[in-house]
């Protein structure tokens, strides 16, 4: 006979479920596809995704400046290591031909 392996066992903090709870929960399941399918039928269910609601954007909080300092502070300082090694580049092989 094929060898039969057996499902993963839940994470300890999964929540263990009674008959009764497994049996409502099909039963919900159950409702809620035969209720998607008639809406489908009647037109009301549409077959792709909704469009997103677009939202009114935020104002800008004294933290969101914060953060745009930080982003530009992390690329300021990215860019003047990269400035660094090239000079340091330059330097080293000033400095090689100098004692060769």
């Amino acid at each position: 006979p094929p060898s039969r392996t057996l499902p993963p066992l839940p994470p300890p903090g999964a929540p263990t479920l009674s008959l009764d709870q497994v049996q409502e929960k099909v039963r919900q399941e159950g409702w809620v596809i035969r209720r998607v399918a008639q809406l489908s039928r009647d037109g009301l269910w549409p077959a792709n995704r909704l469009p997103k609601v677009i939202e009114q954007p935020r104002p800008l909080a004294a933290w969101d400046m914060v953060l745009q300092e930080m982003k530009w502070m992390a690329a300021d300082f990215q860019q003047e290591r990269m400035w660094k090694q090239s000079a340091a580049r330059v330097q080293s092989h000033a400095v090689k031909e100098f004692v060769s």
